[in-house]
């Protein structure tokens, strides 16, 4: 009898596994976090993400992928640092965000960090002091080399 229980519980687990996956794509971690808080038993979450990797429903590498290329496309647009933060606080694996992160070449963060400048100068009816765009751009995750090509682009000084 209590087989027929692990194996109602194992259906129930992922079931709601691939109900939260219709929603958006989530880490390993993630599931296994909202399992837990559903009550199911270690046995049973490691069963359900066994099996949703061997569908190839969840993987941490595409996971990273995915957020990065949605952060680079954002209106907020944030640095490499903040996006590393990021990944790391959702549970992928450092090894896994650095090899995602790698992705993202010079040019496309000073891209970024040009934009964020560009509508922060624009928004404002006086220009922004630059220690408060460096202040902006530090927060968002850009580094400093960044942040002082980028103010260079816009003939602002960096103290």
């Amino acid at each position: 009898m209590r087989w027929l229980k692990i194996d109602r519980d194992l259906v129930k687990a992922k079931n709601y596994a691939l109900r939260l996956l219709t929603y958006r794509q989530r880490s390993q971690h993630e599931i296994k976090n909202r399992l837990e808080q559903k009550g199911y038993d270690q046995c049973i979450i490691e069963q359900t993400l066994d099996f949703l990797k061997d569908c190839k429903l969840i993987d941490d590498y595409q996971f990273a992928q995915q957020y990065i290329y949605n952060k680079i496309s954002s209106a907020k647009p944030v640095g490499v640092n903040r996006m590393k933060y990021e990944l790391v606080q959702l549970g992928i694996d450092k090894d896994i965000v650095s090899d995602a992160v790698a992705t993202i070449d010079y040019q496309t963060e000073l891209d970024l960090a040009k934009k964020l400048v560009k509508r922060t100068i624009n928004n404002k009816t006086s220009p922004p002091k630059s220690q408060k765009l460096v202040a902006l751009l530090l927060r968002r995750g850009f580094s400093y080399n960044i942040i002082k090509e980028a103010l260079r682009d816009f003939d602002l000084d960096v103290t």
